[in-house]
């Protein structure tokens, strides 16, 4: 509250951008967005100053019947459906690569729902980049299976067959001027593939080399209700990893009921063992035997250091 007692403080005013506007980059005219298809959206003008932290993606499509044009019916896009179209998206500048996510909408899924807050969209901003080619490679996934949920089949409701076109696909990415005075300084549609199950799991370890997280068991007993230590290490990870606070984006029942995570917080390691390779080993306890044709699925979250030379336009990782 001290500030407002500044009151000789002189004004100040951010003149460090002197113009900002959002531009439109599409694939190749001879590019396809079917199924496996690898789709590179390639930014060539080296000379510009872009803002690629603020960049989001522009994809237009439809969903119909199988022969194209007839609407669906019975069929309808699921949560995060867009990213379920995706099995890989990679950033590239200057020809390495700076980032990559697999397996894109479970991946972001899960991130988002550990990362974000209810009213917080983006918790983390890059820098500028100027004198570099940048591109994103999109791979569509095999099928769309995940992308859509069903009602369920029965004798009268058979399933529908369906069909996603994509029309156009445009990356936006910021053109920003520096001011002048600045230039020296899932596999059947009738699920949910946007939802976890918690398998009535009772309790997980993870290894990473001979440390065991957590210390010690969970005891998870979630059909009756005794999973406060799952949720709170779900709740505790944004101050963990983001050091910031704790404002989690699912409530204690729609944790349960559609992202069951099981978050561990490993960062507390002794200093040799991140100097070296790491193995690491999951191991689960459920109260009862998987389903069967269930999956698995482990993201990891780590920090990655590039360092970027815009005059030269070398990248070390």
């Amino acid at each position: 509250m001290e500030h407002i007692l500044r009151i000789q403080k002189s004004v100040e005013f951010d003149e460090t951008i002197s113009h900002y506007e959002m531009h439109a980059h599409q694939p190749l005219a001879s590019s396809s967005f079917g199924n496996n298809d690898e789709i590179s959206i390639t930014v060539q003008h080296q000379d510009l100053c872009l803002l690629p932290s603020k960049s989001h993606l522009h994809i237009h499509g439809r969903l119909t019947k199988e022969n194209g044009t007839t609407p669906v019916e019975r069929t309808r896009l699921v949560n995060n459906a867009i990213s379920h179209l995706f099995e890989d998206i990679r950033y590239e500048l200057n020809g390495m690569e700076i980032d990559r996510a697999k397996n894109v909408g479970l991946t972001s899924l899960m991130k988002n729902y550990i990362s974000q807050s209810p009213n917080q969209w983006s918790l983390m901003e890059n820098a500028g980049i100027v004198n570099a080619k940048h591109e994103l490679v999109l791979t569509r996934s095999k099928t769309d299976v995940n992308v859509v949920l069903q009602r369920p089949i029965t004798v009268a409701n058979p399933e529908e067959k369906y069909k996603i076109t994509l029309q156009k696909i445009e990356w936006l990415i910021p053109y920003i001027k520096i001011s002048d005075k600045r230039k020296t300084a899932r596999k059947t549609p009738t699920t949910n593939a946007s939802t976890f199950d918690h398998c009535n799991m009772r309790d997980v370890k993870l290894f990473s080399n001979s440390q065991s997280y957590p210390y010690g068991n969970l005891n998870l007993d979630i059909n009756h209700n005794q999973c406060s230590t799952l949720y709170n290490m779900y709740v505790n990870f944004q101050d963990s990893f983001y050091g910031k606070k704790m404002e989690p984006l699912l409530s204690r029942s729609e944790f349960l009921e559609k992202a069951p995570l099981i978050v561990v917080d490993c960062s507390k390691q002794n200093e040799y063992l991140k100097s070296g390779p790491v193995d690491i080993r999951i191991e689960f306890e459920p109260a009862s035997p998987f389903p069967p044709h269930t999956s698995a699925y482990c993201l990891i979250l780590h920090d990655r250091i590039v360092q970027y030379n815009p005059i030269s336009g070398g990248i070390k990782s």
